[in-house]
């Protein structure tokens, strides 16, 4: 997300008066948490074994068991990841048969599925009232393992809705149940976001020991990339903490174990956070360096956000190195790229930072034309955004 400083008008000592528009945008790379849930058994079904479990779920002579467990298999399995509206509704489905023939452990594994489903499409209040229903059912069985799960996904949902509290308290719980036979996975799944949960409601300290506990488990289960992803996430909480240096040593540690993996996404997330600690030190040259990195990964991936928020970076550093002709150029790609995916938020940031750049070039024309290209977008943009966080 852009954030920008605006000042509208400026006087010359010669009272010559001159548009202006000094934009300072910043893009914050902040450790992008991974959005695929990290429930062990969850898996991308094939084309082969969905007709398979399709064909057990129509076997009327078939255990109702068997049945139910293929479709809840169906929803998790076959659509969760790419299709979650669907993967809600055979998981609703499986709920009302597992319901109607008395099968509890599949209604709870059923309520669970729609939980995460419910999870991806935002719908975080309805996706936390199915994850209590799975936890009410479980706590009935001898399994603590999946009541511990439940914990791990409300969670999860609290922190996709930015209340931390609720989050760690969650985790905390999910935490104090798993027993010694649950899988590393989703014990170091808790510990990434109870450590992130810590660092937004600013317990550093706390954060920072989290981390090095789920990197001590992901050593012992030979989990390399979330050990990368735990040593990333010291580094953003000392960002946080305003310790940048110590912040870059962490960023950089974690570097070459993305790039042993290959892992392009945490790779460019981690050269981001780099750079934008750069510019913020003033040092421009080593942040360019690393915003051209991540410009290649990101064309490498398609990944079109990306580049608008790469472009962004690069064009607030060279605004601030006084290049304001290359801020030029960066900034147009950005329009091209915001334009071609609709993107009001990035075209009203980049609008304004191009009136920013040919204020300071005495282009007045062209600063005055970008000027009301922004305020024709601010205030729709400003009510959506006002709309999103309200409601």
């Amino acid at each position: 997300m852009y954030y920008s400083n605006i000042t509208v008008i400026k006087k010359r000592r010669s009272d010559k008066v001159r548009l202006g528009l000094l934009l300072q945008p910043k893009i914050l790379f902040i450790l992008v948490l991974s959005a695929v849930l990290l429930i062990n058994y969850c898996l991308q079904g094939q084309p082969g074994t969905l007709d398979s479990l399709w064909t057990v779920w129509n076997n009327s002579k078939l255990p109702d068991s068997n049945r139910v467990n293929a479709l809840i298999s169906i929803a998790e399995m076959g659509f969760i990841n790419t299709n979650p509206d669907s993967a809600n509704y055979y998981a609703t489905m499986a709920i009302e048969y597992a319901d109607e023939k008395g099968l509890m452990k599949q209604m709870a594994r059923a309520y669970n599925v729609s939980g995460k489903a419910l999870w991806k499409m935002r719908k975080f209040d309805e996706s936390i009232e199915q994850l209590i229903n799975a936890q009410a059912i479980y706590r009935t069985m001898p399994d603590s393992n999946d009541v511990a799960r439940t914990f791990m996904n409300i969670g999860r949902c609290y922190f996709s809705k930015g209340d931390y509290m609720s989050a760690a308290e969650n985790l905390k719980k999910a935490w104090s149940v798993f027993d010694e036979k649950a899988p590393s996975t989703d014990r170091s799944t808790v510990l990434n976001y109870l450590g992130m949960s810590n660092t937004y409601l600013g317990n550093f300290d706390t954060a920072i020991i989290v981390f090095e506990e789920q990197i001590e488990l992901n050593r012992k289960s030979g989990d390399t990339l979330s050990i990368g992803k735990a040593i990333n996430n010291i580094g953003t909480t000392y960002n946080y903490m305003g310790k940048t240096n110590k912040a870059l040593d962490y960023f950089k540690k974690s570097l070459p174990i993305f790039e042993q993996l290959s892992n392009d996404r945490f790779l460019a997330n981690t050269m981001g956070n780099i750079g934008h600690i750069y510019s913020t030190q003033g040092q421009s040259e080593k942040a360019l360096e690393y915003f051209g990195k991540i410009k290649k990964v990101f064309e490498k991936l398609n990944n079109t956000i990306g580049l608008i928020n790469t472009y962004g970076n690069m064009g607030a550093t060279y605004y601030r190195m006084g290049e304001y002709e290359q801020a030029l150029i960066t900034q147009k790609k950005l329009i091209i790229l915001a334009e071609k995916i609709s993107s009001s938020r990035s075209l009203l940031t980049a609008y304004s930072a191009m009136a920013g750049s040919y204020s300071d070039l005495d282009s007045l024309t062209q600063a005055l034309e970008y000027f009301e290209k922004s305020l024709a977008l601010a205030i729709p943009v400003s009510a959506k955004y006002i709309m999103e966080i309200c409601y």
